[in-house]
């Protein structure tokens, strides 16, 4: 046993962390147990583990939050320790103690660290107490649905000052965060977010902060012994962020001295030592536009970008994680990390993909991977349990990899992450990978202009997105021609096809393109490389009236099965910008005939509809004349994501105004609030709180 710390390790998670951790257990020679609920029963961590326990349903709050029954499985199976990863219940020092009392190592820091410092609120105490500068706020719970206690809350709300952040005590993410500006939105946003942060983390309380803007998110790795030695081994930069959740994490942190470096690692270090820290947490702090610093959490657990860390620093922080748990003094490595810290020699950033929409806020989405490609090459390392194929369940966080590139300095590893983004390719289902790609191609980022507002400042995701539909719908529709020998392609004939995006996805200022894939327009070509294509387009951006006729001006006129009229103005050449292009295989729509493969561009998802443009005219003529239910004033609100209805603010017969709030629905640990884009009259709704609803599913229909 002297040569590995534990025997037999239960890890309480799922999902990359949980591989990322069985790979350190199989490294050190231990032996690793998997939990999962039925969502997981085929997962990644599930098929990476020795033995594997099933701990309950879907819902992480009847399954991965069930602390009895996780202690439960870690004995049964033998277990001598526990690692709870991050997220779920990793900062429970309730789940810590019951680990220990039942005869476990818990890995991570004590149970009364955690209670001291793991708690936001408790933090901000010591903190106060321990001379580290907090961002001013409440220090004590907020009451979220007593009415007796509204005008205290109100006047504390006050004294913080507008606008300010309520926030979950007991976790990260952002989850339970709401942003109030005004003393009238406070009471909805403390019960929305309570209701969240019981959700993700089981506890529901929350408290005030000052709203800190612009600001840099800047946090602290910490590594604690036995023996009471704390130390930093390095910080990171966490400020490009969406819904107060990061994107993109960088070490070091850009811009800052050896002396700068040197006052905040040690303001961490303070408060970690006054919290008697053992094993790995990270302070975290806000930048101001001044310079200083304010503190903000300590998260008493392994965080989600700790791999940048890593690859700075040399350290396995899993691996120094369990040493730590076993009794084991600082290493030699760590010592030496923490030596080095304020001198780096190398720059990693990570990007973190995760199944959302950026064109749409962000929004979940949920569903199966059809492409999984990711790069390599040196200096690359993706952290992920993800294959083609696999499912990404609507229960949980909708992280589903993280790329990480590390290099001598920030430009090397900015250029090198660049290509390892230009490298992959996520099918099945949209993510953020076009935002990743966005990111570093920006000179602000290159130039290390960073701020919490960044995502806010620079990213319009519908415009992007834009350009990429473009380029899939024509890629599709000449690929016809390219593709010839395949019979769905064949069956479509010659004649000229409308393309447009397919229903399930089409946003309303899509675009759709009439063209022959026999007499392509001007400026255009596609080419093939070997299993994927190259779009060529002369002279980039191209106005889509330039390469195509619209396909409602095909519609208006008689219709024409030969090449569209091209009618770009003679240009000079110049020089053309080549894309590449991913096209999933055709398949014909059992419901309507009409073809539908999935294009992959610039890191888009796009499914595409293509079918004659003949047909197409005569079919949409015909609709427009039987007319539709929203013709006639009625409005179906559908389930734009699979979820679980876990409030429904209105009633039928209730009026509504132009964006208030409808319902709610729980996706990927998100609360998704539902609202009413018109003014009307609530006719009829067909959920109830509690019930789980697919894509599409009709939720209210407003008169």
């Amino acid at each position: 046993m002297a040569d590995r710390p534990f025997q037999r390790v239960l890890i309480a998670n799922r999902g990359e962390i949980a591989v990322r951790i069985i790979r350190a257990c199989h490294e050190l020679g231990m032996e690793a147990v998997a939990i999962y609920s039925d969502a997981d029963s085929l997962a990644g961590h599930v098929r990476a583990a020795d033995l594997v326990v099933r701990i309950g349903p879907a819902p992480a709050a009847e399954s991965y939050l069930q602390e009895a029954a996780i202690v439960s499985a870690a004995v049964a199976s033998g277990a001598d320790a526990v690692h709870p990863g991050y997220g779920f219940l990793a900062e429970r020092a309730s789940f810590a103690a019951a680990v220990q009392a039942a005869g476990m190592t818990f890995i991570g820091p004590d149970p009364r660290t955690i209670a001291a410092i793991g708690d936001k609120l408790a933090a901000r105490r010591l903190a106060v107490a321990a001379d580290v500068p907090i961002v001013p706020g409440t220090l004590e719970p907020a009451p979220v649905d007593r009415a007796d206690q509204v005008e205290a809350i109100v006047m504390a709300a006050a004294q913080v000052g507008y606008p300010l952040l309520v926030k979950a005590a007991a976790g990260g993410g952002g989850r339970g965060m709401r942003r109030v500006t005004t003393a009238i939105e406070l009471p909805a946003a403390l019960l929305a977010g309570s209701r969240e942060a019981t959700a993700a983390f089981g506890d529901g309380s929350v408290y005030l902060e000052r709203e800190i803007r612009p600001a840099r998110h800047i946090e602290v790795q910490l590594l604690g012994d036995s023996t009471g030695r704390v130390v930093a081994v390095g910080e990171r930069d966490c400020s490009l962020q969406r819904r107060h959740q990061k994107l993109v994490e960088e070490a070091p942190a850009p811009g800052l001295t050896e002396a700068e470096r040197q006052a905040l690692h040690g303001m961490a270090v303070r408060l970690a030592s006054a919290a008697h820290l053992t094993n790995a947490a990270t302070a975290e702090f806000l930048r101001d536009r001044d310079g200083r610093y304010w503190f903000l959490e300590v998260n008493t657990r392994l965080q989600v970008e700790h791999g940048v860390t890593e690859l700075v620093s040399g350290l396995d922080l899993v691996r120094e994680q369990f040493w730590l748990a076993a009794g084991a003094p600082l290493s030699a490595a760590a010592r030496a990390a923490a030596d080095g810290a304020a001198k780096p020699g190398r720059h990693a950033i990570e990007v973190r993909l995760s199944a959302e929409d950026p064109a749409q806020a962000f929004a979940p989405r949920p569903g199966r991977v059809s492409r999984w490609g990711m790069s390599g090459g040196p200096g690359v390392r993706v952290d992920s349990a993800i294959e083609a194929g696999e499912r990404i369940p609507p229960e949980y966080d909708p992280l589903i990899a993280k790329l990480m590139v590390v290099a001598g300095d920030r430009p090397s590893a900015i250029d090198r992450l660049r290509r390892a983004l230009d490298e992959t390719d996520i099918g099945g289902l949209q993510t953020t990978l076009p935002f990743a790609r966005f990111v570093v191609r920006d000179a602000s980022f290159r130039a290390g202009a960073l701020s919490t507002d960044w995502v806010a400042d620079h990213w319009d995701g519908s415009v992007e997105r834009a350009g990429a539909v473009h380029r899939a719908l024509l890629a599709a529709g000449l690929a016809i021609a390219a593709e010839s020998p395949s019979e769905p392609l064949r069956a479509m004939g010659s004649g000229a096809v409308r393309v447009s995006v397919a229903a399930t996805s089409r946003l309303a200022d899509d675009p759709s393109l009439v063209l022959s894939p026999d007499s392509p327009p001007a400026g255009v070509r596609l080419e093939s490389l070997g299993g994927g294509h190259a779009l060529l387009i002369e002279g980039e951006p191209v106005d889509p009236g330039s390469a195509a006729t619209s396909a409602s001006a095909a519609q208006d006129g008689p219709a024409q099965d030969g090449p569209a009229q091209d009618t770009t103005a003679a240009t000079e050449p110049q020089a053309w910008v080549r894309t590449r292009i991913v096209l999933g295989p055709a398949r014909r729509r059992a419901s309507d005939g009409i073809l539908v493969r999935e294009v992959l561009v610039d890191g888009w998802q796009i499914e595409v509809e293509i079918e004659s443009a003949r047909r197409a005219a005569l079919r949409e003529r015909a609709q427009r004349g039987r007319g539709s239910v929203r013709a006639h004033g009625v409005t179906e609100v559908q389930a734009i994501i699979p979820g679980r209805i876990v409030a429904i603010s209105v009633a039928v017969g209730d009026t509504v105004e132009i964006g208030q709030q409808l319902l709610v629905l729980e996706a990927m640990k998100m609360q998704n609030e539902v609202r009413a884009t018109r003014q009307g009259t609530i006719e009829r709704i067909p959920v109830a709180v509690g019930e789980r609803v697919e894509l599409g599913d009709l939720l209210v229909v407003l008169a």
